[in-house]
Order: structure tokens, then C-alpha cells, then sequence
């Protein structure tokens, strides 16, 4: 079934089961990136996230010193921004993006039930947009502090995506 099916259109096909591997591919990536800059700070053995909820604070920063980590922190912020823009955002930005509301046939379904952004996402919502993607300068204001909660990333962005998974649910299925 397409987005355009779902939602009784027929402007624009774009097959859903092809996206859904891309959304998925997003959290996929943001776990894996979280994982490994545990274990490359050295918790020994990789640590595999079984429960979000329940990590505790971990902080990481960019910085020259360690490119290798930087380049893992900005992945996993990178795939972080792009699942909080899919699970978060209401208006499309450009007219082929793909948010949450997508998966509905309703998309205000969606924004009906989805939990709120957590308090360090959206305390961090500014520095998140300005530090990636492209230079600016509202970067300067974000130097002093280049540590990151990956911990409190992951369990915030954890929660709207069981959320949005849960909704998914055909009503007699969800208890």
C-alpha cells in the first residue's frame, strides 16, 4: 500500500514498505552509533541496548582531539535529529519528506497520541539544528558546552518510537 492509498490520494506513489526500511534503517543506526561510542570509551564488552529506559547518564563530546569519537557523535546526533524530525514534526518541510503522521490514514492521529519530546531533546532542539548539517553562527553560542547525553537522546527519542510503533497496532491487537 502506498502513502497516497493510506490516505486516499493518488498525486504522488511512494510504496511504504520501502520507507518503513529507511525509518528503520534511521533507528538501526542511531542504536548502533550509541553502542559503539560506549564501547569505544571502554565499557568492555559492547554493550547491547536491550531497554533504552533504562540507561543511565552518558555524556560524550566533540571535539579535535578524538576524530574518530566526534565523527561517532555526530552520526548518532545526525540520526538522532532525523528521527526526532520523522517522529516529531507535523508540517513537511519539503513536499517528498516523510514524517510519522505518513503512516496514518489520518496523519492527526498520530499527532494526537504521540508522547511529548523529552526535556533534554527539547532543551537542545536549537543546538541540535545549529551544530549539524551546515555551518552557522549560532554554532559559537553552542562551543563552551560540546557534551552530549547520548543517554538521554536515545531513552527520549525510545519513547515516541515505541509510541508510534504501538499506534501502528490494529486496535483489537492492543491491549
Amino acid at each position: 500500500m502506498t502513502i497516497d492509498e493510506r490516505k486516499g490520494g493518488d498525486a504522488m506513489t511512494h510504496n511504504m514498505e520501502a520507507i518503513t526500511e529507511d525509518v528503520v534503517y534511521e533507528w538501526d543506526m542511531l542504536r548502533w552509533t550509541y553502542e559503539k561510542l560506549r564501547y569505544e570509551a571502554g565499557e568492555l564488552p559492547l554493550p547491547e541496548v536491550t531497554d533504552p529506559r533504562t540507561l543511565t547518564e552518558y555524556s560524550v563530546g566533540t571535539g579535535r582531539d578524538d576524530r574518530l569519537r566526534s565523527a561517532m557523535l555526530e552520526s548518532f546526533l545526525l540520526h538522532a535529529r532525523t528521527l526526532r524530525d520523522f517522529l516529531c514534526h507535523d508540517k513537511k518541510r519539503w513536499d517528498d519528506d516523510v514524517l510519522a503522521g505518513d503512516f496514518f490514514k489520518v496523519p492527526e492521529t498520530w499527532t494526537k497520541v504521540r508522547p511529548q519530546l523529552g526535556p533534554y531533546l527539547t532543551q537542545n532542539k536549537m543546538r541540535l539544528d545549529k551544530t549539524l548539517a551546515h555551518i552557522s553562527y549560532a554554532r559559537l553560542r553552542f562551543r563552551a558546552n560540546d557534551e552530549w547525553d547520548i543517554s538521554a537522546v536515545l531513552r527520549e527519542l525510545d519513547l515516541i518510537w515505541r509510541a508510534f510503533w504501538a499506534a501502528q497496532l490494529p486496535e483489537e491487537s492492543v491491549s
